[in-house]
């Protein structure tokens, strides 16, 4: 459920939806995980459940508005964000509509997040092309929902004329006309080991993060836990300086360093 404070941080504070919001709320994107982080602190187990509910089947919305208002009020911020959650309780029938909208019957957005999507491909497309000088092929885990719309996206973007944007307090640019990034394809994952391995080894790192996030360097790591990060130690310098910008914060790295610090086993004395 660690993905609830994102949708709540970008359906609840959208300026579409948020009289006390305008376009600056969007922008820059560190703020945004700032608030979704401060959210995910604060909010009651019941509370993140209610959300869940509502973002999978656009139901109870009222109910999760006001579980999140009792959680964060008094709560100590930069941003009174219990009094701008206020701005969307005129918009909250609007957004239960569209919600139940883009939700399919298997309860599944039709449409997929095109800006995350782009995003990732971007990182992998700036990383091979300006760090490794090499060329990569992607394989999603197949959805029926997602892969022709995700296949189209991919193709626009390739067949865009080379482009790089460079926006303020952003490290990594914006970029079109992918090179290094040759072909985009969408394989089963119960008939690819690869697939398989590389969604055990993503959910494993974020759960990881999500425990140190939460406890800091008293993070209860199980053994399978503790060898994700020392496999997250082994292998970050593979990415040079731009480890921060593709997986996570400087802030969130000491962390991990602190927690793996704490938890490495002793040598045993020998005689």
């Amino acid at each position: 459920m660690s993905d609830r404070p994102t949708y709540i941080e970008s359906d609840f504070f959208d300026p579409v939806f948020n009289d006390k919001c305008d376009n600056s709320w969007t922008y820059p994107l560190d703020d945004r995980v700032e608030n979704a982080n401060f959210l995910f602190k604060h909010l009651s187990e019941e509370s993140l459940r209610a959300c869940g509910k509502f973002f999978s089947t656009g139901e109870d919305i009222k109910k999760a508005y006001k579980l999140i208002l009792r959680d964060i009020k008094d709560k100590k911020y930069k941003l009174p964000l219990w009094e701008i959650l206020h701005g969307a309780e005129p918009h909250l029938d609007e957004l239960e509509k569209i919600t139940k909208q883009v939700l399919s019957d298997q309860k599944t957005i039709h449409a997929p997040n095109f800006f995350t999507y782009t995003g990732l491909i971007n990182k992998i497309e700036h990383y091979y092309s300006n760090v490794k000088k090499r060329k990569c092929n992607l394989i999603f885990d197949s959805s029926k929902e997602f892969n022709l719309a995700f296949l189209n996206a991919f193709n626009t973007m390739r067949k865009a004329k080379r482009t790089a944007l460079l926006f303020p307090q952003r490290r990594i640019p914006l970029i079109a006309g992918y090179k290094a990034v040759l072909s985009f394809k969408a394989e089963s994952s119960k008939d690819n080991i690869f697939i398989q391995c590389a969604d055990l080894l993503a959910s494993g790192i974020n759960r990881v993060m999500t425990k140190i996030l939460i406890y800091g360097e008293n993070a209860p790591l199980s053994d399978a836990e503790l060898f994700i990060l020392v496999l997250v130690f082994f292998h970050w310098k593979d990415f040079d300086d731009v480890f921060c910008d593709y997986v996570c914060s400087g802030e969130l790295l000491f962390r991990m360093y602190q927690t793996l610090s704490r938890n490495s086993p002793q040598q045993n004395k020998t005689t």
